[in-house]
């Protein structure tokens, strides 16, 4: 073999090995490090129940209203899936993900999230599994503002849920019982 077909296959096969390690490393994500998850937070299936017997006493509320009037939004007891029991449709709301470190009092603000056209909202956190997560729906202003955006105690709470940690440390443990 010639010196100039053994220089070619050389550079041919250097070249050959650049792409096998580069393409990897460029076509590959990175991988996020923290969890997520999908939540729906609007639905149009509505099977709650009138509140007969439940006066809100006041006149201001909704156009028309007086104190004897019941409050529009009861539950039915009977139907036990979130999705069912609330109507949050047509409702302007954001969602705020806070960590929590229960051996310290510790909360920590994982993000705010917008709900897409279909009312699912995709959140996500880093904390690790030792640290409880609470997810808040918070209602927004009439012209768009996010009434008590990043403070978990003021807004307009539409829902809150609270995970507890998955692996608690015994320390955790006593301030969670």
């Amino acid at each position: 073999m010639s010196r100039k077909y053994s220089s070619y296959l050389l550079l041919a096969l250097l070249v050959l090995s650049t792409i096998a390690v580069a393409v990897p490393l460029v076509s590959t994500p990175a991988a996020a490090a923290g969890k997520s998850a999908w939540l729906k937070i609007v639905t149009s299936a509505w099977k709650g129940t009138t509140c007969k017997a439940i006066y809100d006493g006041i006149d201001s509320g909704f156009a028309g209203d007086s104190p004897s009037v019941t409050t529009p939004m009861c539950i039915d007891p009977s139907v036990t899936g979130f999705a069912d029991r609330f109507n949050v449709t047509d409702m302007e709301a954001y969602v705020e993900v806070y960590t929590i470190k229960p051996e310290w009092g510790y909360v920590q603000s994982e993000g705010k999230f917008e709900p897409n056209a279909t009312g699912f909202v995709k959140i996500s956190w880093d904390a690790p599994d030792d640290w409880g997560l609470l997810v808040l729906v918070k209602a927004k202003s009439y012209y768009g503002e996010k009434i008590g955006e990043g403070d978990p105690f003021e807004g307009i709470i539409v829902y809150a849920l609270l995970i507890p940690p998955r692996d608690p440390s015994a320390e955790a443990l006593k301030h969670i019982r």
